[in-house]
């Protein structure tokens, strides 16, 4: 219970504080210390490894990490899924948000107010609803 109460005043602290806009990192300090890493895959490759490790992970309350990248009509995108195990969140990083001005990457952070779910019709995780965002820029 402690351990549980320590974490989420940590989580607190970090959504106070934003991110680093690393995207990966942010993804695994958001999952926490001891969370599986369920990998990365480059735009076209295989995602079916991550999405089966993420979904353990989910099913069994487990932390973990994981994401993949996408092209974008006129930019890279990579998203990312966190979970404590009890708290799921989305990272997504879009290398030209303006639309093909070609500045201002953002990473955009989402805290789950339900579980984090895989929605295999449009094969992305997701939250129902979102309580906290911040993006960094």
């Amino acid at each position: 219970m402690r351990r549980a109460l320590r974490h989420l005043l940590l989580l607190s602290v970090a959504f106070a504080a934003g991110c680093a806009c690393d995207r990966a990192s942010e993804a695994a300090d958001l999952a926490g210390s001891g969370a599986t890493d369920c990998g990365f895959a480059e735009e076209g490759r295989d995602r079916t490894p991550i999405i089966t490790c993420l979904d353990a992970a989910l099913a069994e309350n487990r932390a973990a990490y994981g994401g993949w990248g996408e092209f974008g009509i006129d930019s890279h995108l990579e998203k990312y899924f966190s979970t404590t195990g009890t708290q799921g969140f989305t990272i997504r990083y879009d290398s030209d948000p303006s639309g093909g001005g070609g500045d201002n990457p953002s990473v955009i952070v989402d805290r789950c107010t339900g579980d984090l779910t895989y929605y295999p019709d449009v094969e992305v995780f997701g939250c129902p609803l979102v309580e906290d965002s911040y993006r960094c820029d």
